[in-house]
């Protein structure tokens, strides 16, 4: 793997460059492209634009740049990947890579090393860990960037409850936290406050939940018509919403795709579920994972099943 200087060095060597992260994009990833963007922007000579796909408005609390919604890919002489475990997952944008320098950072344990240069740092709590390295070895902080760090940081640790966290986690922070930034404001809209939109699909989530009681697993589904029927077409954070129903150890969400495949996100507290998202050609980390299968919503919760009464491991003891 590169070193932080050879990355930077890398960087300062292209004047086009282009961020893009996974389609969805949760905190981390809008936290790791916002931050990474506003550093490279004070370098006067770097052009630097971002592109997602399926932009929650909710992370406009930490913008930090105009978001494009096309580019000349002419014109891009090195994209920066962040928080993507593969190629696939950067949805429609995936074309853009090809015949380009790319420098993919992340730090999912997962991650197939796609790019012409790769950073992955799986022991990491987040991209927003490793992007702050770069910027503070940079000398490029501000209160803006800190802030973007910051609601990264706090998403993919679960405000600091998930194992990933760890005590270069608590001492990042406690240096973003010298910066003026309304961390009480981010930690609340991003945390704690929900939509409607996001009560409806709670109570939808609640009304499909199944308990499989013997391998203490939650399993919960979401059709494609109930996602359509509500405005808001994004459902991050329902697994972690039935992971915490008391005495559940694996929780597993369906979401149904339009072409009647389904999306699944897999969480645990001690059980590697990357391995089982592995049999659904996805992966990520071992307590936090997601996958996809070309199966409707009965067969895909009848084979999450059987591979979890499968797996010994599994079980609680």
């Amino acid at each position: 793997m590169l070193i932080q200087n050879e990355i930077i060095s890398l960087i300062k060597n292209h004047k086009n460059i282009l961020l893009l992260t996974h389609k969805k994009p949760d905190g981390d990833a809008a936290g790791a492209v916002f931050a990474l963007a506003a550093a490279l922007k004070k370098i006067s000579y770097l052009c630097v634009k971002i592109l997602f796909e399926d932009y929650n408005q909710k992370f406009n609390l930490i913008s930090t740049s105009k978001i494009s919604h096309n580019v000349d890919k002419d014109k891009i002489d090195l994209v920066i990947i962040l928080d993507c475990g593969n190629e696939n997952r950067l949805g429609k944008f995936e074309y853009i890579i090809d015949n380009k320098v790319t420098i993919n950072i992340d730090h999912h344990i997962s991650n197939t090393n796609f790019a012409n240069y790769n950073y992955v740092v799986s022991n990491a709590s987040s991209t927003c860990e490793i992007i702050y390295e770069f910027i503070k070895k940079m000398d490029l902080m501000d209160e803006k960037i800190a802030a973007a760090l910051y609601a990264g940081i706090i998403s993919d640790t679960g405000g600091f409850r998930h194992a990933c966290t760890t005590s270069k986690t608590h001492k990042i922070v406690s240096e973003l936290l010298i910066f003026n930034f309304p961390f009480t404001r981010i930690y609340n809209e991003l945390m704690m406050e929900k939509t409607v939109d996001e009560i409806k699909y709670l109570s939808m989530v609640i009304n499909n939940l199944e308990i499989i009681k013997p391998y203490h697993l939650a399993i919960s589904f979401l059709t494609f018509e109930q996602i359509n029927s509500v405005s808001n077409k994004f459902t991050g954070g329902l697994v972690d919403f039935i992971k915490n129903i008391y005495g559940i150890e694996i929780a597993v969400m369906i979401i149904e795709n339009e072409d009647g495949s389904c999306k699944l996100s897999f969480r645990s507290n001690y059980t590697d579920v990357n391995k089982i998202a592995k049999e659904f050609n996805g992966g990520g980390h071992k307590l936090a994972a997601g996958g996809i299968i070309n199966a409707n919503i009965r067969e895909t919760k009848e084979k999450i099943i059987k591979i979890i009464k499968e797996n010994s491991q599994c079980e609680m003891v």
